[in-house]
């Protein structure tokens, strides 16, 4: 089953904006997809629903339905797919933008890729493409991004790139309070507020069961439960901290200093894919 970026955009009305993005594979994103007309919708969330079931190798229909009856379309900043050099959908992302505490925060929702590019960084790219953009339309300012996450995958992009000092939970452990309380309005909007160890940023038993993406009904391991990152430090972090009921609210801090690494990354690529 695949997904080829050409076909679904004949069925989803008003077209995305494009851009490259490393290695010849690109994006197609929609700013404020609540102006999707109704059919583009409906198509977009079944378009979702499948690409999710075979990046994470289950049925991923009921979390599907239960965002669409959420209105995820209609409360989402933007939605983007990620595609590769041959045309097919591989990945998408999509995020929010809210005030908490006074602060600035991107919260990602609902982020995938299909596992053989999970450790190329490509979605870093990707969402490096976005918080670049957000950087500058926040006026150069500081700002958090935060996401829920079970994958030490995750992780280990976002402490390469942020720094750990800039990344909560801390491999140390010690989460301060205004990032405590950033988690708490992120809780606060999935309605897990009750279910957050803010001490420890993990919401408990997230699912009500396993994480549908990582584990069947039954506890056994689907094909994302057993990816592991290139450190073993986070590897551990993650087995010995979280259940599989269990997630991780991640946050990390954007300065100037990791956008301008961005930004450089992004110019290397850009001259290597020029050279190929």
């Amino acid at each position: 089953m695949t997904f080829i970026i050409k076909e679904t955009l004949s069925h989803i009305r008003p077209s995305p904006k494009e851009r490259p993005i490393q290695k010849k594979f690109r994006i197609y994103y929609w700013d404020k997809p609540q102006r999707l007309d109704e059919n583009s919708k409906v198509y977009l969330y079944d378009l979702l629903k499948r690409l999710a079931s075979k990046v994470f190798g289950d049925d991923m229909s009921p979390y599907w339905k239960k965002k669409e009856e959420d209105g995820f379309l209609d409360h989402v900043k933007r939605i983007c797919l990620v595609v590769d050099p041959q045309g097919e959908i591989i990945g998408w992302t999509g995020y929010f933008r809210e005030v908490i505490e006074g602060q600035q925060c991107l919260y990602w929702d609902a982020t995938g890729i299909l596992p053989e590019f999970q450790k190329q960084g490509v979605m870093n790219q990707v969402i490096s493409y976005h918080v670049i953009h957000e950087w500058v339309s926040l006026g150069l300012r500081p700002f958090y991004i935060i996401g829920r996450s079970e994958s030490p995958i995750v992780y280990y992009g976002s402490y390469k790139w942020m720094g750990g000092k800039n990344i909560y939970p801390s491999l140390k452990g010690e989460v301060p309070k205004l990032i405590q309380d950033l988690a708490k309005g992120v809780a606060l909007r999935l309605d897990q507020l009750e279910k957050l160890e803010p001490e420890s940023l993990r919401i408990v038993n997230a699912f009500n069961g396993p994480c549908p993406w990582r584990f069947s009904a039954d506890f056994e391991p689907l094909q994302c439960a057993n990816l592991k990152s290139r450190d073993e430090r986070i590897n551990s972090f993650f087995s010995e901290h979280l259940k599989p009921e269990d997630t991780f609210l991640i946050v990390a801090r954007v300065t100037l200093a990791r956008v301008a690494d961005a930004l450089w990354r992004q110019f290397k690529w850009k001259l290597q894919w020029r050279n190929v």
